[in-house]
């Protein structure tokens, strides 16, 4: 899909649009208020201990709050746009549009992640990777071959119609699956618990959008729409082993919380151990493509973009290291080490902050491709002594869990072929 995006809205409605994107990831963090590893974590520890009363009573209270504070956002934001252009005369039309998606993205949200702690892995993902760009594909596709032209403003319009769509799809899934379990309990509430827990999960997940989306905003102040769009679209390649990391970890999350509230330590380090030797070789074996193959890869976009091959390069060593240092931040966040994965994931954004007004101006996007590096290298190493040190707990790569695997992998292959 942006790929498409990239050719149709050519470099600056395309950097305009991711530009518009980030300014809702970054809205994101203060409507959703940690609620979404909250509410994976809490769906997957109360059906493991089977009290009914407090999902209900959670999944009540974690969206009325939500949605409450998606509105009080939408309002703020509205109000400093109106500011801004009584005192400078700009108006962000386009960011005017990409509000409206919010609350939206909030309903979805809760759906996704509810599913996700919940092991409905299938219908998570369907809500939250498939559904709305598949819808928002076909649409501009329809509009654009019956116009022939087409506005970063009209994208967010279908975005938002994308979006309405699958909240209507993710709420009949609800119905069916697992409003019928809760349907006749009367709620039991722990709403102390739930805010601490949600708040400070939001502040350490509001580090990762800071490293991420600070890149994005510093490339705009300093350089130009052009090298946003070439930072863009190498993260959209960059992530391509964050969907197996992604996919795994909506496996691996409800499985955490559950064995660790549990006290499962083995089946713990086992799951753990599959998960990174899983994530590392998808990660390794994207690079080994992309150093051969990346600049054919970044001509889907469109010819210019092929001089964003070392952005590409640095953002897919960044993901290396990631991988290679295993679910450690989701072992945090499900475990009760999601204060000290705030502090780790402050430290790290603020050295992103500081390396990408240090380095962004004078070296544009990759600069803050840099910074990027620098930053993930710093939270994942951090805490991975963390996780070991305390809880005696190994997420990274090992190489006996590589062996490990690769034997299981053979032996499975050498079963199926008798």
């Amino acid at each position: 899909m942006n790929i498409y995006l990239a050719r149709i809205l050519l470099n600056i409605g395309y950097g305009e649009y991711k530009f518009g994107m980030s300014i809702i990831k970054i809205l994101m963090l203060f409507c959703v208020l940690g609620f979404t590893n909250a509410w994976v974590k809490y769906t997957a520890k109360y059906i493991a201990l089977e009290t009914w009363d407090k999902m209900r009573g959670f999944f009540t209270f974690s969206l009325s709050i939500t949605l409450l504070s998606s509105l009080i956002c939408l309002t703020i934001s509205v109000i400093v746009l109106i500011i801004i252009y009584y005192y400078n005369g700009i108006f962000y039309n386009t960011v005017c549009y990409a509000l409206f998606a919010v609350p939206f993205l909030v309903l979805n949200s809760f759906f996704t992640f509810i599913f996700n702690g919940y092991r409905k892995i299938l219908i998570s993902n369907l809500l939250s990777t498939s559904f709305v760009p598949i819808l928002l594909m076909a649409i501009v596709f329809i509009y654009y071959k019956m116009t022939g032209c087409i506005s970063v403003q009209n994208v967010f319009v279908f975005y938002i119609f994308a979006l309405s769509i699958t909240v209507v799809v993710g709420a009949l899934f609800f119905k069916r699956t697992i409003f019928p379990k809760i349907r006749n309990i009367t709620p039991a509430y722990e709403k102390t618990e739930w805010l601490t827990v949600s708040i400070n999960l939001m502040l350490a997940s509001s580090m990762f959008v800071v490293m991420s989306e600070t890149c994005i905003i510093c490339i705009k102040l300093f350089c130009n729409n052009s090298e946003v769009a070439y930072y863009a679209a190498s993260v959209q390649i960059a992530v391509l082993p964050v969907f197996t990391l992604g996919f795994v970890n909506k496996i691996l999350a409800p499985m955490i919380a559950d064995f660790y509230h549990t006290g499962q330590k083995a089946k713990l380090q086992d799951i753990l151990d599959k998960a990174s030797t899983l994530n590392f070789l998808c990660a390794f074996s994207t690079f080994l493509f992309v150093l051969f193959f990346g600049k054919y890869i970044l001509s889907f976009f469109g010819d210019d973009y092929k001089s964003a091959f070392w952005i590409l390069i640095i953002l897919l060593l960044s993901q290396c290291i990631n991988s290679m240092c295993g679910c450690v931040s989701q072992f945090m966040f499900m475990s009760k080490h999601h204060r000290p994965a705030f502090y780790i994931l402050s430290l790290a954004a603020l050295v992103n902050i500081i390396v990408n007004i240090i380095l962004t101006p004078t070296f544009t996007a990759i600069g803050a491709a840099i910074a990027y590096l620098i930053s993930m290298a710093l939270w994942n190493f951090l805490m991975l002594i963390y996780v070991i040190k305390f809880e005696k707990v190994y997420p990274m790569v090992r190489l006996s869990a590589i062996n490990d695997t690769m034997l299981e992998f053979l032996s499975y292959l050498k079963r199926q072929t008798k």
